[in-house]
């Protein structure tokens, strides 16, 4: 459980749900986030800041159950702080990215995506916006390698469409699951609207203090366009609203080059949401280099679903994946759990079989996989321990 802070008036938990996109996190953002959570601190209000990351930021039955899971676990870490009278609520912002501009003369606290334009085939649009060309790769790729996948072994695709019955739960064949983004200003505010049902449908999560925002970022004008529609008076102005805010007024970032160059990533990585700084850590501890935006494609998993080594990962986790390794090249991945225990199962998941699509791609492009126990390189590189997200638990 999180340490009892007197001072602390309010929790406010914001999941910040974002592409795997190696250009998503500028230096920038993280300096100004950290900025903004001070400045929060000071006024009584505790900023507990989680970041899932997913290929196009789709909400999936398996990334909104990663989400009630998250739920579930920070309300027992904050346990002491509800039994006191704190309140605690929750805050999941659905980003979408892409060359997004608000429309001459249109009101942007409106919060609507019907005044957004975005740039068609710009270069910092979301690449999931040819997700279903990806699931068509894949589909090739068994076909033409007539793998074993599990216990089935490919020969046409009858039998892929049963490995994926047996393996991923899925009717159909690859091709058909990973449909693509067909509006980017549209979709966030369609996936928040799915992950609302999601709860409302919950009798426990639905009584719980719930927010949910979606916008589209702009990585060139740093420029965060909300379409969530929500125009309630708490709700005009964000925890996260706030940290785009002082991006922008602290000037370019010093990594923009990078925000806004074609994605060429030199790591991929596989984190829990609760690790800080998860991208930069990994950068900096594996390649003894300074980190900026485009260096690394990252995926954030909830804590407690990452280490489930038993069930394969979402579908556009996978299909984040393949597309890391083909389209973006990218040969090492980092898997990156909190401890060595942790960091294991997350392997073990990824590598023995446990998501079947994901093992035979590691065989097939000769993948890297490079494990990091977050605990044991803090101690051995003596970097600071505040990179963890509480550093005074009980």
């Amino acid at each position: 459980m999180v340490e009892f802070d007197t001072t602390v008036k309010k929790v406010e938990i914001h999941i910040i749900i974002g592409c795997a996109d190696s250009r998503d996190l500028s230096e920038d953002f993280l300096i100004a986030l950290k900025e903004v959570k001070s400045d929060m601190k000071t006024r009584g209000v505790l900023i507990d800041d989680q970041r899932m990351a997913v290929a196009g930021t789709f909400m999936t039955p398996e990334i909104m159950g990663e989400c009630k899971t998250l739920i579930f676990s920070k309300m027992a870490e904050y346990f002491e702080y509800r039994s006191e009278g704190v309140p605690v609520e929750f805050f999941f912002h659905i980003n979408a990215h892409g060359a997004a501009h608000l429309k001459e003369g249109a009101d942007r606290s409106e919060h609507s995506a019907h005044n957004i334009n975005i740039t068609k085939n710009a270069e910092t649009n979301c690449g999931m916006m040819g997700a279903s060309g990806v699931a068509k790769e894949i589909e090739q790729l068994l076909l033409r390698e007539k793998p074993i996948i599990g216990d089935i072994t490919i020969h046409g695709e009858a039998d892929i469409i049963k490995m994926m019955k047996k393996y991923y739960g899925f009717n159909g064949s690859v091709a058909s699951w990973l449909p693509s983004i067909e509006d980017l200003a549209i979709h966030p505010k369609n996936q928040k609207e799915a992950l609302r049902s999601n709860f409302d449908a919950d009798p426990v999560v639905k009584n719980l203090h719930i927010h949910i925002t979606a916008g589209v970022q702009n990585y060139e004008t740093n420029d965060y366009l909300r379409v969530d529609a929500n125009r309630q008076p708490y709700m005009n102005v964000t925890f996260l609203d706030r940290v785009y805010e002082k991006v922008r007024n602290n000037g370019k970032p010093s990594d923009h080059k990078g925000r806004i160059a074609k994605q060429k990533p030199v790591l991929g990585l596989f984190h829990q949401t609760s690790i800080v700084d998860a991208r930069k850590t990994t950068y900096e501890l594996i390649k003894g280099e300074n980190h900026g935006a485009g260096k690394v494609f990252g995926m954030g998993i909830g804590d407690k679903t990452a280490v489930q080594d038993f069930r394969p990962f979402d579908r556009y986790q996978v299909g984040g994946f393949f597309y890391g390794i083909t389209h973006l090249k990218i040969k090492e991945w980092v898997v990156m759990g909190k401890n060595q225990k942790e960091t294991d199962m997350m392997v073990k998941r990824l590598t023995n079989g446990n998501d079947p699509l994901c093992s035979f791609f590691i065989k097939c492009f000769d993948v890297k996989i490079t494990p990091l126990s977050l605990d044991k390189a803090l101690s051995h590189n003596d970097i600071s321990k505040r990179m963890f997200r509480h550093t005074h638990t009980h």
